[in-house]
C-alpha cells in the first residue's frame, strides 16, 4: 500500500474516531448543561469560526500561492458544496436528537418540550443554511460559466 493511501485511510478512521467520540459526547452530555447562556456562546463562537476558516482558507491559500483564477474558482465551488452538505448532515443529527429526546419521556415536561422545539428551530436554520450554500455554489457556478465563456471570447 503506498503511503499515500495508508495516510488517508488513517486520516479516515481519524475523522470516522473523531465523528463518533463527538455524537458520544452530545448523547451523554446533560440538556442543563448545554443550555446554559456561556456554554452555547462557546459552542456558537466556536461553529462560526470553524465555518469562516474552512470556506476562507482554502482559496486564500490557493490564491497566495498564485493558483489560476479557474483553480480558485474550483475551490469555492467545492468549500460552498461541502458547507451545503455540512449543513444537511448538522440538521439531520439535530432531528434525530430531537426525535431521542420525545422518546424519553412520554409526559414531556415544560421544559423539554421547550429543548425539542429549540432543537428543531436549530434543524431548520441547518436546512436553510444548506439551501443558501446551495445557492450560492450555482451562483458560482453560473459565474464560472460566464468566465469561462467570455475567455473563449477573447482567445
Amino acid at each position: 500500500m503506498s503511503s499515500s493511501s495508508s495516510s488517508f485511510n488513517d486520516s479516515t478512521t481519524t475523522s470516522s474516531i473523531n465523528e463518533w467520540l463527538l455524537t458520544t459526547m452530545w448523547r451523554t452530555c446533560p440538556i442543563d448543561f448545554i443550555m446554559k447562556d456561556e456554554v452555547l456562546q462557546i459552542i456558537f463562537n466556536r461553529g462560526m469560526e470553524d465555518g469562516m476558516y474552512v470556506r476562507a482558507s482554502m482559496e486564500s491559500a490557493l490564491s497566495s500561492e498564485g493558483a489560476s483564477h479557474e483553480l480558485v474558482l474550483a475551490a469555492t465551488i467545492m468549500n460552498s458544496t461541502n458547507s451545503a452538505l455540512m449543513s444537511s448532515k448538522v440538521a439531520i443529527e439535530a432531528a434525530s436528537l430531537t426525535i431521542d429526546l420525545a422518546k424519553t419521556t412520554t409526559t414531556p415536561s415544560d421544559h423539554t418540550i421547550t429543548i425539542t422545539d429549540e432543537i428543531m428551530e436549530f434543524s431548520l436554520a441547518g436546512l436553510e443554511e444548506t439551501m443558501n450554500a446551495a445557492k450560492i455554489t450555482q451562483i458560482v457556478l453560473q459565474n464560472s460559466r460566464r468566465s469561462i465563456g467570455s475567455h473563449e471570447l477573447h482567445d
